[in-house]
C-alpha cells in the first residue's frame, strides 16, 4: 500500500499512524505515571489551569457522557487528589478544585512527561 503512495505522503501517512498508536495509548485505563492515567491526568490538569471547575463543564472538555465524567473523577476523589464541593451559589451545581495532594501529583506528572 505505501509503495504507491508518493514519499511525502508517506511520511504523512506514518505520522498519523504514529498519531494513532499514541492515541489508543492514552485511552487505556493503565496508569503511566504517579499511578494516574491519561485521562486522570488531564482532568488534574484541567482543573489545575482553572483553579476551580464545574463538573458539567468537564462533561464537554473530556467530551463523555455525564456518567463517565463522574466515573472518571470518583477514583481522583477517593485518593485524595481532587476535592469535589457544592457551587456556591448554585447547589446542584458540583465544582472540582486540586488538594495539595492533587498539586503535587500534578507537578510529578508533568515532570515525568
Amino acid at each position: 500500500m505505501f509503495e504507491q503512495i508518493p514519499h511525502d505522503d508517506q511520511e504523512i501517512l506514518s505520522l498519523i499512524a504514529d498519531l494513532a498508536r499514541a492515541v489508543r495509548f492514552c485511552q487505556q485505563g493503565e496508569a503511566f505515571c504517579e499511578g494516574v492515567t491519561f485521562t486522570q491526568f488531564l482532568i488534574l490538569d484541567t482543573v489545575a489551569k482553572r483553579g476551580r471547575l464545574k463538573l458539567a463543564e468537564l462533561h464537554g472538555i473530556l467530551s463523555v457522557e455525564k456518567s463517565t465524567t463522574t466515573r472518571l473523577v470518583n477514583p481522583l476523589v477517593k485518593g485524595g487528589l481532587v476535592a469535589r464541593k457544592k457551587h456556591d451559589h448554585d447547589s446542584r451545581a458540583v465544582v472540582l478544585t486540586l488538594t495539595p495532594e492533587g498539586r503535587e501529583v500534578h507537578r510529578k506528572v508533568w515532570d515525568c512527561l
